[in-house]
């Protein structure tokens, strides 16, 4: 079957996002700890690297 790379992409850039959100939700007005924060700073270099790979570059 075949699989279009620009919707693994965008998937996984929704996948990213709903993760940051769900994260987010989650702390419910709370302090973030160090963990935390990293966690965020992981979920969102992985939504930043899945949306550059969606953008094409104009010639």
């Amino acid at each position: 079957m075949f699989t279009d790379p620009r919707h693994e992409r965008q998937a996984s850039a929704e996948a990213a996002n709903a993760a940051i959100r769900a994260l987010v939700t989650a702390q419910g007005g709370r302090a973030w700890s160090a963990d935390d924060l990293a966690e965020l700073g992981r979920l969102r270099a992985e939504w930043l690297a899945a949306v550059r790979a969606q953008v094409t570059t104009a010639a």
